[in-house]
């Protein structure tokens, strides 16, 4: 179950990347919308949008549309020199998974060994913030234990190392 303190902060920012990519009044949200519904409605209309076929066709490996742009042209020809290369042992240089047609530039010109990050992996923005206070916390508190174990003029290990040598007395083993 999702942490409620982690739900709202989650809501909010969809709703603001939302709102900055244009997308609220696509969905009919506007500022009244209360926030369940709004998530419900925005789903809709991403799923909506998520089932649009694509106007530009299939793609047809290492061929370029007759009006396609530079990048486009570069792709077809980088990916027919890419499986040459690993047809034959050579190395493929690497570069970011993704598709072009949904916004992923960055990929351009494709035909590269693809990497990529399992984002379910990656800790959220919600939960880095609450990491971020709990260690704050933590860290004051283990400070102040770790200084209240030391004297002045003694490591920080010492405090610990002679409640473990005593320890050792009591029940006659040897402390190194």
């Amino acid at each position: 179950m999702l942490d409620p303190r982690r739900a709202g902060l989650i809501a909010t920012a969809i709703l603001d990347e939302a709102a900055s990519a244009g997308l609220l009044a696509g969905a009919g949200i506007d500022g009244d919308t209360p926030m369940a519904d709004a998530l419900t409605a925005l789903d809709a209309h991403l799923c909506d949008l998520g089932e649009t076929p694509f106007r530009d066709g299939l793609h047809v490996f290492g061929r370029a549309p007759a009006d396609a742009t530079e990048p486009v042209r570069a792709s077809a020809e980088a990916e027919r020199a890419a499986l040459a290369a690993a047809l034959d042992g050579r190395f493929v240089a690497p570069g970011p998974a993704g598709s072009p047609s949904r916004g992923r530039l960055d990929v351009m010109p494709t035909g590269r060994n693809l990497t990529t990050l399992d984002p379910r992996a990656l800790p959220t923005r919600a939960a880095t913030m609450l990491g971020a206070k709990k260690r704050r916390t933590r860290w004051c508190a283990a400070t102040f234990r770790t200084r209240a174990s030391t004297r002045p003029g003694s490591s920080w290990i010492s405090g610990p190392r002679r409640r473990s040598a005593r320890a050792a007395r009591t029940w006659r083993m040897r402390w190194p």
